[in-house]
């Protein structure tokens, strides 16, 4: 095995210097996370609940996928799943020794090392099968390998017609074992009409049988993302694959009206909890008079004169440039609303109602602070996108401190 792995040491602000801006994991709301989608995957049912692959592509979805890694070792996930060969490279370097799916593509000169790290590659062309049975016969290792169905969503994955190449080299081939198979669905979060996703599971089902007259039986079939889990428990199957929930955040609206609906004695507000938290601190506090402007594009002009804050955070950490005089920041527990235009690496704040604020006070960009809370749900309202959109551009560079 290539496995690398760093000690489990948890970064703390008592260990290193304070950062000027930082992200603050909260591993108490992602255990809780973990609780409850497992919890829900067992209710109503006699069988065993469904394993968990937490997704961990995109920086853990902004969050750090070094220090993510590491929470989920202490949280009995079953699969971690990775976007790309550097993905699966960090996951065993920060010491994740189980399951590791690969959903993105892997190309074909990095099979052998990709075979060596003990991934198990998403398959969906001919071509790349054969070079995993190939580097499985170089090695004398056994490659477990999941394919993925085209159903709807016309990204990744095996039309019907071509599944019976793929059957063909299955059964020829000792070296290589059909781990998994999946899908994923086009619509099932944006709506509350489900019909579309049903029509790709009958087109799943349908692998499925193929499959079955030809004697290969996947052993973990696997269909649900976060909101098919969360409103359609026919999707489970074997492993679930829950991505944005994992991190404390619904999918949509749509997907909280459905879950509603089917659990009505269920608290929904209270069941996701939020993991990140985006924070900085105030660089300098100025007095702007009537009249004057604040940042480029003089896009903001005080009416009356205007205490501000400039902080240091900006569209290259994360802050969207769309908060641009719409969003707000949290300081003392009140709000303090965005000025002017988000700069590459600064922030202008209007603190006229917060009397107490000094110079190296703690704002808080996403997060609790007080009784007030920023979410990515309220940047996404604010920046007409998604909180996935939200989560996943918070910058690599910032200091991930796991509390």
């Amino acid at each position: 095995m290539l496995f690398d792995s760093e000690p489990d040491t948890l970064t703390s602000m008592k260990t290193s210097k304070a950062p000027l801006s930082w992200i603050e994991l909260d591993s108490a709301a992602l255990a809780q996370n973990i609780k409850f989608l497992r919890e829900l995957g067992g209710a109503n049912q006699s069988s065993v609940a469904p394993l968990i692959c937490a997704p961990i592509k995109a920086n853990a979805y902004g969050h750090g996928l070094k220090e993510i890694t590491r929470l989920l070792k202490k949280n009995q996930v079953d699969y971690l799943a990775a976007h790309s060969i550097e993905d699966a490279r960090a996951v065993r370097k920060a010491g994740w020794k189980g399951k590791l799916l690969s959903v993105g593509y892997i190309q074909h000169t990095d099979t052998e090392e990709a075979l060596a790290l003990s991934v198990e590659p998403t398959l969906y062309n001919i071509e790349n099968l054969e070079t995993w049975i190939v580097a499985a016969k170089r090695s004398k290792a056994k490659a477990h390998v999941h394919l993925k169905i085209e159903t709807g969503a016309n990204r990744q994955g095996i039309a019907n017609k071509d599944m019976p190449n793929f059957i063909q080299a299955l059964k020829a081939n000792k070296h290589i074992t059909l781990r998994g198979l999946s899908t994923h669905f086009a619509n099932i979060e944006d709506t509350t009409d489900r019909s579309f996703a049903e029509l790709q599971l009958k087109r799943y089902h349908r692998a499925l049988k193929l499959l079955s007259k030809n004697n290969l039986k996947p052993q973990l079939c696997h269909t649900a993302s976060s909101a098919a889990h969360l409103v359609a428990p026919q999707t489970r199957f074997d492993m679930i694959r829950p991505g944005i929930s994992l991190y404390g955040y619904w999918p949509s609206r749509e997907t909280i009206l459905s879950f509603r609906h089917a659990h009505p004695e269920l608290d929904q507000t209270a069941l996701l909890k939020p993991v990140a938290s985006l924070h900085s601190r105030i660089a300098q506090i100025k007095v702007l008079k009537a009249g004057e402007s604040v940042g480029y594009g003089l896009t903001f002009r005080a009416e009356r004169a205007t205490k501000i804050a400039v902080v240091p955070i900006g569209y290259y950490d994360g802050l969207d440039r769309r908060l641009s005089n719409s969003g707000y920041a949290l300081l003392h527990g009140k709000r303090a609303k965005i000025i002017g235009r988000v700069c590459m690496n600064n922030v202008m704040l209007d603190i006229s109602a917060i009397t107490s604020a000094k110079l190296e006070d703690q704002v808080t960009f996403l997060g609790q602070n007080g009784a007030e809370s920023i979410t990515a749900d309220h940047w996404a309202s604010c920046c007409r996108t998604i909180n996935y959109d939200t989560l996943t551009n918070l910058a690599p560079h910032l200091k991930r401190i796991i509390l």
